[in-house]
């Protein structure tokens, strides 16, 4: 996209010039030959650095050619065919252009040219006498859509100056080339009335002194420059425009100028060249310049004249001035949001606001002040407070005023104000006694005093305020430094909701850590209630079955009633610490799990054939009706124990006569399998409330055993294997619990089930497996439970059993004879199970004998303690007797 003109340059530029007139004068002139002099280098420097330009070039346009006569940012070839060239738009529609993309223009073809990578354009028009475009100064850039109409505005500024240094070249060599003598009258009026519009050209200041450094002549524009008229300067010295420093010294420079033997730019000189220099003005303020001079020769054999041509730099230099200061608060800005974790840190945030704002402001006096977050009335928080004239006294009281909340009131105007709902408070003058005597650390000389609110959805967060601020303090101010104020209110707001943050982390901390105490607590509990209630259980349940299948016994059937009734009892209650325990590793995330894919259908009928004795004894019919192969991921032993909760609870509370379906299909991409019942069915304002622990609901006063919590552990074990359970219940009719699992295409191994080889299976003892005596110490020192191993052991007559009540019994038996087999308990008086087991490897030599862990420490944390610290095995308390007998034989049969 190209833009031509802008309002104000294209009216000065009306004049009609045909281009033969425009050749025409540039052959007359010479200016396509002729070397450009270093200021028009300069100039173009300044132009290109002034629109922030990469790529600034001085182009003057021939009939074939676009001539490069002074660039900056690269050495340009010496010229380019001007077709289609920006440079010949400018020269031919005599108007500024802005092109936003090179690359979407047809032509110019820069490849293979320094030009190639040019995205962005900017020209202005060069036109001497007002008359002729000779060429055009251009900026470059390599982004696009980088210049503007403020970027035509400065380089029409340079544009003038570089006007006048070429018009200065042009009239001096077409002077030197005239005999003044034997000159026609008309070529010495053509040259004078050039020369004189040079002069008077209001859009240069021109100067012209002698060899004493006194003013022969300036123009208007120069002269206003410095704030005077121009027969004020006339006869007066060029000192009086120069710093004194530099005044001091110019006279002798003029007095010893010599041009044979001075090179050009030696010692500084501006003679032959241009550079920025600083003026004075009428009041003795600076005033940036940009001086080209030229020698010439003084009229009727006198010394040097010397003429100065002055561009006006002021503009310029605001404009620096305000890209610094832009490119400072960007900066500030840029650092303050991508450090933000570390401002938020510790005071890093108020020291970051006090650093920029004194970089940004160059303030003298200042304070970062926070509102209270919490009070109703109105309190600040100084967060950082400076006075460049802080004596020792002070630092101490600045100490104390950062250390507390301050309570202001309307006497305190300059902060109240803010305060009271006003965004700013400017004060572009001295302070008076009272004003600052209402701020802290107030002193008699500030002024130019500031006071900013910083805010944020119409909330009040903090006050800036600062004085003797080297600035003035307006609108303008304000509005520059509004994005830091933005910034300043999104960290407080950061830190703020850090500090939130940090206080619930902190309080969630402590609430994990009485979390953490009251799991341990449980946990203790449950061990102590689990190793407590095994003790005693494991007699009753090991001494009843024994009196249940002992041969050689025979009980009346009340008895023996009463016989089953203590035996199931006990199993009822080791079932409910079970639960217990298997509910709380669940809880805390320690139970593990196996997951396989498992054929569904086989593994429920496997379960629903070990029920069918319960489910006869109470005259309910059961049957499962399935699918073929379905395969479902779970682990086999959890699955199994959900299946078996549900099938006994269905059994269990069901009528007489009544039946129990277990369904196996497929449901989508899901396994599903339902237990059906004919019970009592659970009413609809209980159904919320069965899966919660220990609810029984109607049952809970009933004759039917239970525990209230298989129904908690069955769901939350289904859950952990990544499926649900969903019931369905008619009060009087029966329940249906749905089991949902994952579906799988093919098994990763087969299953071993009950039906399966059992050839790895230890086996119970044999007594015709070992002809010799398999000898075990069985170190334990509770009477009842030694009473139950040899009851247990006295059908095997190749099983010898020595008992010990503690360690030193259990090293008296080894001294005489090394036993077999080593079961030991592990809650013991004076020694503990480990202690007596390390001992006996230590001291007997006894690595090699296989030892048994038999207690009532039945955690999984006690099981896997005690298989790491070396016991071959871990049984719990109450003793499956089976399982025990397995685990003997295996031992006897590796040692046979």
């Amino acid at each position: 996209m190209a833009r031509e003109g802008c309002a104000d340059t294209m009216n000065a530029f009306s004049v009609t010039v045909t281009e033969s007139e425009r050749l025409a004068f540039l052959e007359a002139t010479g200016l396509v030959y002729t070397e450009s002099p270093a200021a028009l280098s300069n100039l173009v420097q300044l132009a290109g650095e002034a629109v922030n330009a990469p790529i600034a070039l001085l182009a003057i346009v021939d009939a074939k050619s676009v001539n490069f006569k002074a660039s900056f940012g690269l050495v340009m070839d010496p010229s380019l065919s001007r077709i289609g060239t920006p440079c010949e738009v400018i020269v031919t529609a005599r108007r500024p252009l802005l092109i936003d993309d090179l690359h979407q223009r047809e032509s110019p073809n820069y490849e293979g040219t320094s030009l190639q990578d040019a995205r962005s354009f900017a020209g202005v028009p060069i036109i001497l006498h007002e008359r002729y475009a000779v060429g055009a100064l251009c900026a470059y850039s390599t982004e696009p859509n980088a210049y503007d109409e403020e970027t035509v505005k400065l380089l029409s500024r340079y544009a003038l100056s570089i006007e006048a240094v070429i018009a200065g070249v042009g009239m001096r060599k077409a002077l030197s080339a005239i005999d003044i003598n034997h000159a026609r009258p008309l070529d010495l009026y053509r040259f004078l009335s050039h020369g004189t519009e040079l002069l008077r050209n209001p859009a240069s200041g021109v100067v012209s002194i002698d060899q004493r450094g006194t003013v022969l002549w300036i123009n208007a524009r120069a002269a206003k420059l410095f704030g005077y008229l121009p027969e004020e300067l006339v006869g007066q010295s060029i000192n009086l425009l120069m710093p004194k420093d530099i005044a001091s010294h110019h006279d002798e420079t003029l007095r010893t100028y010599n041009p044979k033997s001075l090179r050009k730019g030696e010692h500084g000189s501006i003679i032959g060249d241009g550079r920025e220099v600083v003026g004075v003005d009428r009041d003795g303020q600076p005033v940036p310049i940009h001086l080209a001079v030229s020698e010439v020769a003084g009229i009727g054999g006198q010394g040097s004249e010397f003429i100065g041509v002055i561009t006006d730099l002021r503009k310029v230099k605001e404009t620096e001035e305000r890209l610094a200061n832009e490119t400072l608060l960007l900066g500030k800005l840029h650092e303050g949001l991508t450090n933000v974790n570390a401002l938020l840190s510790a005071d890093g945030l108020w020291a970051f606001l006090h650093q920029s704002l004194l970089e940004l402001t160059q303030s003298d006096y200042g304070w970062i002040a926070e509102v209270c977050p919490s009070s109703e009335e109105k309190c600040i928080r100084f967060k950082a407070l400076w006075d460049r004239n802080t004596s020792n006294k002070d630092r101490g009281l600045i100490a104390e005023i950062l250390s507390r909340d301050t309570h202001i009131s309307d006497d305190n105007s300059l902060i109240a104000d803010v305060l009271n709902g006003k965004n700013e408070v400017l004060l572009d003058a001295s302070l008076t006694e009272q004003q600052w005597q209402q701020l802290p650390l107030g002193r008699p000389d500030l002024q130019n005093f500031v006071a900013l609110a910083i805010s944020s959805d119409d909330e009040l967060l903090g006050v800036v305020a600062l004085a003797s601020v080297n600035r003035r303090l307006d609108g303008d101010f304000v509005r520059w430094l509004a994005p830091f104020l933005s910034t300043c209110s999104l960290l407080i707001r950061l830190q703020r909701h850090n500090a939130e943050r940090e206080a619930v982390m902190t309080e969630m901390q402590r609430t994990g850590e009485k979390l953490e105490a009251a799991n341990r607590a449980k946990t203790e509990f449950l061990s102590a209630m689990s190793h407590e209630l095994r003790t005693p259980l494991n007699s009753v349940i090991g001494f009843s079955k024994l009196l249940m299948t002992n041969p050689t016994l025979s009980f009346p059937d009340r008895q023996r009633l009463q016989l089953e009734q203590i035996h199931s009892s006990g199993e009822h209650l080791i079932k409910l610490i079970n639960e217990i325990l298997d509910l709380a590793k669940i809880e805390s995330g320690r139970m593990s799990f196996s997951m396989e894919d498992l054929e569904i259908a086989g593994l429920t009928e496997e379960t629903v054939k070990a029920l069918i004795p319960l489910a006869e004894s109470t005259g309910v019919r059961i049957r499962v009706v399935k699918d073929l192969e379905i395969y479902a991921r779970a682990d086999y032993t959890r699955f199994k124990q959900v299946l078996l909760n549900l099938i006994t609870n269905a059994i269990k509370y069901n009528r007489p006569g009544g039946w129990v379906e277990v369904r196996v299909m497929r449901v989508g991409d899901e396994q599903r399998v339902e237990v059906a019942d004919s019970g009592i069915g659970i009413k609809p304002d209980q159904l919320d409330h069965i899966f919660e622990p220990f609810y029984r609901g109607a049952a809970e006063f009933s004759a039917i055993e239970g525990s209230g919590v298989g129904l908690t552990l069955t769901r939350e074990l289904l859950r952990q294997m990544g499926g649900r359970l969903e019931v369905e219940s008619e009060l009087g009719v029966g329940s249906t619990f749905s089991i949902s699992l994952q579906s799988t295409s093919a098994p990763t191994h087969a299953l071993e089930t009950e039906d399966s080889d059992s050839s790895s299976r230890p086996e119970s003892i044999n007594p015709e497996d070992n002809a010799e005596i398999f000898s075990i110490l069985y170190v334990e020192d509770n009477p009842a439970n030694q009473r139950l191993m040899l009851d247990i052991f006295e059908g095997h007559p190749n099983i010898d059993i020595r008992l010990a009540l503690n360690f030193t019994e259990a090293f008296s038996a080894v001294e005489s004879q090394k036993p077999d087999l080593f079961i030991l308990d592990i809650n013991l008086p004076a020694m503990d199970g480990f202690e007596i087991k390390d001992a006996l490897n230590s001291k007997f030599d006894c690595q090699n004998v296989p030892k048994i862990a038999l207690s009532a420490n039945a955690l999984p944390s006690d099981v896997e303690r005690g298989r790491k610290n070396g016991f071959t095995e871990y049984l719990t308390k109450p003793v499956d007797i089976d399982g025990l007998l397995e685990v003997v034989g295996k031992f006897v049969k590796e040692r046979g």
